[in-house]
């Protein structure tokens, strides 16, 4: 198998004209492609995943079929579409709904360079729509579409429902850490895929259980027209839609008869004795850490981005460096998986941290775990999909900083958010690096405990249990059990981390409940931890847990940048 990530539009980026007639720069474009070694049926697959929070649940699923489909011979590329993923900019900087239609006409040029003698669009809700909309202007063979977004001005609202208000973002809403500017807005309102169906092209929808009157019309029009078309409904998307990310699934026997379907519109490659030929165009398999590297421009700054490998299990990730920096050198911060995002980040968070950090002279690397994002499996196939607090993720955890140590970086610093932060401190425990930059961490976790996926969710279903340690706290009895050595895990943690002397910044927003924990059942282990030097505390008023609040980010930052600075210690 094949499999890399390469970025396309690159350079200066291409010109679109958006719908107020002003002219406007989207790319590089960033693309995961996965080709057989050994077979090639002539098609080319484009996959287009959804925006926003459903970016994060359906990013294992659309990983799992992108392989399938290339076992099966398919040249497969899943690209980013602009301010999306791992592309440039943010989807704030999108004028135009036009904007993500070009990354597919960028990524069927792709493949067709590669050889593909057909293309197939596939998309995942708004980018089932972006599919559509796309598939004439691409000469496509067919799409599928999975429950695309037919009605803009639904799309719209349920947005709306789900947005944060906030009188200093000048966007048009922020959902889940995406902003949608009005322009942008204005765009997907005229979105009406039912009254104004796209031109004909082969089409297979994929509704789910219990679809909505606007799919059961749109399905009658699809069979109706004299194109070929195919309706299916399935539970399988609600496995990976219609949940968090943390519980999201994947129905096997879903992906092998979608996985039939595409695959039945291959046109075959005659005279071509096996796929090397077909895909001597595209970029080669990596000998070493790098797949390929890009410039982009991030808060007026030039920042380097390349596609890396990490360890002996071909970790995935990427990272960011000042544009004048040859790595590895200096400060390397890297991102953990947190809950079951990708390497992307809660809202894609880390993306745009990677990329502050950059324009700040601080390199940067966001990796996936095994089963987490686009890293490999794992042995059988037993990693995947990636869970919170996973065992074998503190494995993993130690090879990274001890691969990236010995690739020569002067210091490797951990950061991460929730089950992320947790899997940097405990690791800190017993290893020496860099330091740990933890966000939110829930340090009154333990393996084996019950699963703490939603924090607020967590905090209601334990109400008693939290108000007893208030209680309890006013009458000085953890103050006493603590001075006569009687503490709980949270509290060996702490003193574990002060005896290994790694500098630990504990930062969290100023509700959370890993920090009331710690300031009421431990606050005699915590002022200790400080008071050592090796822990600081930071509380950040008014940030979220998962960092959805975007206009908050900088506040972090420059947390992130100011202990770096001062040495994390």
């Amino acid at each position: 198998m094949r499999s890399f990530g390469t970025w396309l539009a690159a350079g200066a980026g291409f010109s679109v004209e958006s719908f107020d007639g002003q002219s406007s720069i989207y790319g590089p474009l960033a693309t995961w492609v996965m080709a057989s070694s050994s077979c090639f049926n002539g098609l080319g697959v484009v996959i287009i995943p959804p925006v926003g929070y459903e970016h994060s649940s359906s990013f294992r699923a659309l990983h799992v079929l992108a392989q399938e489909l290339a076992e099966r011979g398919c040249l497969v590329a899943r690209i980013d579409p602009f301010g999306t993923g791992d592309s440039a900019g943010i989807a704030g900087d999108v004028t135009s709904f036009q904007a993500w239609q070009n990354a597919v006409q960028e990524g069927a040029s792709y493949v067709r360079r590669g050889g593909a003698r057909e293309v197939l669009l596939l998309g995942c809700r708004i980018g089932a729509t972006v599919a559509l909309l796309a598939a004439q202007s691409v000469d496509a063979i067919a799409v599928a579409a999975l429950t695309p977004v037919l009605s803009g001005r639904r799309y719209v609202r349920e947005l709306q429902m789900m947005s944060l208000d906030h009188e200093e973002a000048e966007v048009g809403m922020i959902v889940a850490g995406t902003e949608f500017p009005k322009s942008l807005l204005a765009d997907i309102l005229e979105v009406d895929l039912v009254r104004n169906r796209p031109h004909s092209v082969p089409c297979l929808l994929v509704a789910r259980t219990g679809s909505s009157s606007l799919e059961s019309k749109f399905a009658e029009k699809l069979i109706a027209s004299d194109t070929e078309a195919e309706v299916w409904v399935s539970s399988a998307l609600e496995g990976f839609l219609d949940r968090a990310a943390e519980e999201a699934v994947l129905d096997a026997t879903f992906t092998t008869e979608l996985t039939e379907w595409i695959c039945g519109w291959a046109p075959g490659v005659p005279d071509v004795d096996g796929a090397s030929a077909a895909l001597g165009d595209l970029s080669p398999v990596p000998s070493g850490p790098d797949c390929d590297a890009t410039s982009l421009t991030w808060a007026g700054r030039r920042v380097s981005e390349k596609f890396v490998t990490v360890g002996h299990d071909r970790l995935v990730g990427l990272l960011t460096t000042p544009q004048d920096v040859i790595s590895p050198a200096g400060n390397l911060v890297v991102f953990l998986n947190s809950g079951s995002d990708p390497h992307t980040g809660p809202g894609r968070a880390w993306v745009e941290m990677a990329r502050g950090l950059a324009t700040c002279q601080v390199s940067a690397l966001r990796v996936d775990m095994r089963g987490w994002g686009d890293s490999p499996d794992g042995p059988r196939g037993r990693y995947a999909p990636g869970r919170p607090y996973d065992p074998h993720s503190l494995d993993d955890v130690r090879a990274i900083v001890a691969w990236l140590c010995q690739q020569g970086w002067d210091r490797v610093v951990l950061a991460g958010l929730c089950v992320g932060a947790w899997l940097a401190l405990e690791v800190a425990r017993d290893t020496k690096f860099g330091g740990v930059l933890a966000l939110n961490a829930p340090m009154l976790y333990q393996l084996g405990d019950p699963i703490i996926v939603n924090s607020e969710a967590w905090q209601l279903s334990h109400q008693a249990e939290i108000a007893e340690i208030k209680r309890e706290a006013a009458t000085g009895r953890w103050d006493r059990e603590d001075r006569a050595g009687m503490r709980p895990p949270a509290g060996l943690w702490l003193d574990s981390l002060v005896e290994n002397g790694i500098p630990i910044s504990l930062i969290y927003s100023s509700d959370d409940y890993g920090l009331e924990y710690l300031t009421d059942r431990l606050p005699l282990r915590l002022a200790a931890a400080q008071e050592s030097g090796s822990v600081r505390v930071h509380v950040i008023p008014d940030i979220d847990h998962s960092m959805f609040r975007t206009w908050l980010r900088p506040k972090v930052l420059e947390i992130f940048v100011d202990e770096l600075n001062r040495g994390i210690g």
